[in-house]
């Protein structure tokens, strides 16, 4: 692997001792010995990970959206207003979810066609990739909508919901430590690995 980034620095160096009146370093110092740091061996264990982990986060935005645009809409008594004029509480919910879930479809639609393109992920079912990007942000409507009653700001669910995103998402770190290099087998305890299967982001990113 070449890189200038050596160069660039031995460069910056020369720079630093003659504004340092080193005029005449020693030899050893004006001629260093220029290496790069070592790197850690290829391993497909990480690159799906990496992946896995990238995938996790498609939908971060529209879970912080769409639990902050509940409660704003509570903040500013819309919703009070509308159930006075008759609104169900039905249909409040149902159209959140349909707006949210087309958006999900087309964001899902999009990262389908980047992933088939680019050759992302071989060797897969496009269909179950599809529910399974589907499935994975109706989870997250559904936990935005438990989310919402608990707070009357906006503001205090924006930092609530992307704390909560992020606490998922990291466990499945804990999974991804624990398999083999090669292979997808986990030396956790099967009945831990189900327990924390029923967060969403760890359910996904171990199906990816």
């Amino acid at each position: 692997m070449v890189s200038g980034f050596a160069l660039l620095q031995m460069a910056i160096e020369n720079v630093l001792m003659k504004s340092m009146g080193l005029k005449n370093p020693d030899p050893a110092i004006r001629n260093p010995g220029i290496q790069l740091m070592p790197l850690r061996e290829y391993s497909a264990h990480t690159v799906l990970s990496t992946q896995s982990l990238t995938l996790v986060f498609s939908f971060a935005m529209m879970f912080t959206s769409l639990a902050v645009n509940i409660v704003a809409e509570k903040e500013k008594k819309i919703k009070e207003g509308m159930m006075m004029m008759g609104l169900r509480s039905s249909v409040f919910w149902l159209s959140w979810t349909l707006v949210y879930m087309v958006l999900i479809s087309i964001a899902s639609c999009l990262i389908i066609t980047i992933i088939v393109v680019s050759d992302f992920i071989s060797q897969s079912n496009i269909f179950l990739l599809f529910l399974a990007f589907l499935l994975y942000g109706g989870s997250f409507v559904s936990l935005a909508f438990m989310i919402t009653p608990f707070f009357n700001k906006a503001k205090s669910v924006t930092m609530v919901a992307s704390l909560l995103y992020m606490s998922q998402v990291f466990l499945y770190l804990v999974i991804s430590e624990t398999r083999s290099p090669n292979s997808y087998d986990s030396s956790m305890d099967p009945r831990l690995l189900w327990i924390m299967c029923l967060s969403s982001p760890v359910a996904f990113a171990a199906f990816l």
